[in-house]
């Protein structure tokens, strides 16, 4: 099994209006495949966040594959 790193980014503005990607969480998660270690993440993050949908939270996800 591998390991995944799903970050969950939100793109925030600045009081200058300058645009910066800021991480709201990143969960580390082992799975077969990417695709089933996101949406492990996914649902752990609504679990965390208390929210019934990730994308009410965070403005987009990255995975990456952990050495």
């Amino acid at each position: 099994m591998a390991s995944f790193r799903i970050s969950f980014v939100n793109h925030l503005p600045d009081s200058t209006g300058h645009v910066h990607r800021c991480v709201q969480r990143e969960i580390v998660t082992r799975s077969g495949a990417a695709e089933s270690a996101v949406e492990i993440a996914k649902r752990e993050f609504e679990r965390l966040e208390g929210t019934p949908r990730w994308d009410l939270r965070a403005h987009f996800l990255e995975c990456q594959l952990l050495g």
